[in-house]
């Protein structure tokens, strides 16, 4: 048992967890320390700019320590015991569902993942790589796109038969608790739903796609006065869309304080009302490991790693304070080491500035090859990734940069020495080496 938050956790984890829930509370005393003297001191702060910036990047360290305790609570709800599957990269979200019928593979168990064909063992890395692969697989097969704001659940009776929306539910709690990448694709009002129930859902007409609906809501939220509502609800696509919603008032006498709740009755109805049976079984799958309990607990926190509006994205900055530089020792190993990481650092560059408009990769490509993710989970990785060197080859040797995502090591040759040759290595490297084994 945990001597600070008094949680049970399995021998393998409580010395890992012990140090993270001790440094939580120190920083939440040192906060509240803060927190007082800023309190005395506003007038200072007032004019003050860069205090109160210091401030807000203080709130924000506070906010990532408190989402990392809740997953570390989750983390340790993992059983000891492991689940082997072996499977397709093609067919990844197939090969899941039927190995999920075996008797010897549960959801509650850590996961061990082989991609059949490709050399590797699980040691973290075609973990990592499995969650990001099957997420994409997931959100093609169960979910589509809802306009800016992120993914909402397809309507599919076929999926909802074969309980594959609560297998996605189970694969979420399942990444979070065993180091892969957050789920972050959700729209927000699916988030809502999740955390609140459908009193936390709000009305978004503009998310109406349905012609006669959004006609008759728009009127409906354009009216100011009772005698205004009253008409736009007596009209003949009014009547009948207030009969498809139950409405058992009188259109003639409404009062205009029950505008918004006519509104949202129609929303709901037609937008929210067909995807509620999936969402449920997605809730039900959310159960694992007590994710949804800690969703309704803790719904701002929880929500940074469901929604698509949380999503950070990639830069040069945020990718290279996750590695070391690995230089040799002596002297002249070094400076031809010195010469291949220019050539590499540039090319991230270029990755960041066109690597998508000219060669249609991304920094999460780079970063997907060096860890199995396209971002970074919300534990973040066991380490730094370490860059190292390759010397040695050939004369003429052509080889590319290698990784190992359990390792969390990129392995760059010493022979490739200009931009132009790092370009071409580096793009054939993120487009043609996919998979453990490949190079």
């Amino acid at each position: 048992m945990c001597p600070t938050c008094h949680t049970s956790f399995p021998l393998s984890l409580i010395e890992e967890h012990a140090d993270i829930c001790c440094e939580r509370v120190a920083r939440a005393s040192e906060l509240a320390y803060s927190n007082l003297m800023l309190t005395m001191e506003v007038e200072d702060n007032q004019d003050n700019p860069a205090q109160d910036v210091d401030h807000m990047a203080q709130e924000r360290e506070e906010e990532k320590s408190e989402l990392k305790y809740i997953i570390e609570k989750i983390k340790g709800r993992v059983s000891a015991k492991s689940s082997h599957i072996d499977v397709q990269r093609k067919f990844i979200f197939d090969d899941y569902l039927e190995g999920r019928k075996r008797p010897w593979i549960k959801a509650e168990n850590r996961l061990s993942v082989v991609f059949i064909g490709e050399a590797a063992v699980d040691d973290g890395g075609p973990r990592r790589e499995f969650f990001t692969e099957i997420f994409e697989h997931v959100k093609r097969r169960l979910f589509i796109q809802d306009d800016k704001d992120g993914f909402v659940p397809l309507e599919s009776t076929v999926a909802l038969t074969e309980g594959s929306f609560k297998v996605a539910g189970e694969l979420m709690a399942m990444s979070l608790a065993q180091g892969g990448p957050a789920p972050n694709f959700l729209a927000s009002w699916v988030y809502d739903y999740l955390s609140s129930g459908l009193d936390g859902v709000p009305a978004q007409i503009e998310n109406i796609k349905d012609s006669k609906f959004k006609r008759v809501a728009e009127k409906i939220m354009a009216v100011e006065t009772e005698k205004d509502l009253q008409e736009v609800l007596t009209e003949d696509d009014s009547m009948d869309i207030l009969n498809e919603v139950g409405y058992r008032g009188v259109p003639q006498r409404e009062k205009i304080k029950n505008k918004d709740k006519i509104l949202r009755s129609v929303y709901v109805k037609v937008y929210v009302e067909p995807k509620i049976p999936m969402l449920n079984q997605m809730a039900k799958g959310l159960e694992l490991y007590g994710v949804l309990d800690e969703i309704t607990k803790n719904k701002e926190e929880m929500r940074k790693v469901f929604t698509f509006d949380n999503f950070e994205e990639l830069t040069n900055a945020s990718l290279r304070a996750l590695w070391s530089i690995n230089f040799s020792l002596p002297q002249k190993l070094k400076e031809d080491e010195i010469i291949t990481y220019k050539a590499f650092a540039d090319f991230i560059c270029m990755v960041e500035y066109e690597g998508m408009s000219k060669y249609e990769v991304s920094l999460a490509d780079v970063l997907k090859f060096i860890t199995g993710c396209t971002q970074v989970p919300p534990l973040g990785f066991s380490k730094k990734i370490a860059i190292t060197f390759v010397h040695g080859c050939e004369s003429g040797c052509k080889c590319r940069p290698t990784a190992s995502t359990c390792a969390l090591e990129l392995r760059l040759p010493i022979h490739i020495k200009s931009f132009d040759d790092m370009v071409s290595c580096g793009v054939s490297m993120l487009k043609e080496c996919f998979g453990f084994g490949n190079v």
